[in-house]
């Protein structure tokens, strides 16, 4: 697991308040470029995935802090301590990777890079009814019976889409109740966070640990219909924000959640230059 050296005190179940030295950055237009990084917040240790919860309001944010699950304002990105993974198993060293909100149950899903490295968990998919957001219920659980470092997860029906980032892998799961599973397919690739647009039949997602982000076809994620530059390196963190002209995104070190801009136009609108593009929205 990837540990960050400093911790950052953060109050059970309170947002905290922000310094002065961490207020969120509001980036010109000549400084961000025309593929933009459009403000950043500083965060709570080890931030990876994110995904909105239309229930609540909130993002849900993974962490590598040692199995805290924190939700995040997108109108301040200020953040709330919720539960901890390891708590729930009652087994340490679990972390939270990658994260997918499904909407219609109330449920929310999470990834785990490497479990506890084997002893008890390798990749793992947890689930949990959080109606309480901080006294979830577990669901179900699935271990994928890999150590290749699952991170990202989305949701097309009736398949959940993962990404592997020390497996360079990109896989397609049924998850079936009891913790069973079915892979379905699988391709090499090397990506980060992963989230899913149905209006566009789209997955966003970017190189992992990289400052690249692509856009795959919802049909075939194997294939790439656009690829751009918001001036932001990228964790494991991409979701998209309530504003249809904006992603969420997060840096693991030095922490922080930055909210890039959203500059993909499908077909048949008409595509000239990321800077015009993102006008029409």
């Amino acid at each position: 697991m990837i540990l960050l050296s400093f911790l950052i005190s953060v109050t059970f179940g309170v947002a905290p308040n922000l310094s002065d030295d961490f207020s969120h950055q509001y980036l010109s237009s000549t400084e961000r470029g025309a593929d933009g990084n459009v403000m950043t917040y500083p965060c709570m240790p080890s931030p990876m995935g994110l995904d909105y919860d239309t229930n609540l309001g909130l993002f849900w944010q993974a962490t590598e802090n040692d199995g805290w699950v924190y939700t995040v304002n997108p109108d301040d990105g200020t953040y709330t301590q919720r539960f901890n993974v390891s708590c729930v198993f009652n087994q340490p060293n679990l972390n939270t990777n990658g994260v997918y909100y499904d909407a219609s149950n109330n449920y929310l899903y999470l990834t785990d890079y490497q479990g506890d490295a084997g002893i008890l968990f390798n990749d793992a998919i947890y689930c949990f009814d959080v109606d309480d957001p901080d006294s979830p219920v577990l669901v179900d659980y699935w271990d994928v019976g890999t150590l290749n470092g699952i991170a990202g997860i989305s949701y097309k029906a009736p398949y959940f889409y993962c990404t592997f980032i020390y497996g360079h892998e990109f896989r397609i799961y049924t998850l079936n109740s009891g913790g069973t599973f079915t892979l379905e397919d699988s391709w090499e690739s090397y990506y980060g966070g992963l989230c899913y647009n149905e209006t566009w039949n789209v997955f966003y997602t970017h190189a992992a640990l990289g400052s690249t982000a692509y856009v795959l076809d919802g049909d075939d994620p194997s294939l790439i219909l656009d690829s751009y530059m918001p001036d932001a390196i990228m964790s494991c963190g991409m979701a998209p924000d309530p504003d249809p002209a904006y992603l969420w995104t997060s840096h693991l070190t030095p922490a922080y959640n930055s909210i890039i801009d959203n500059e993909y136009i499908p077909a048949p609108l008409t595509r000239t230059t990321w800077g015009d593009i993102k006008r029409i929205f």
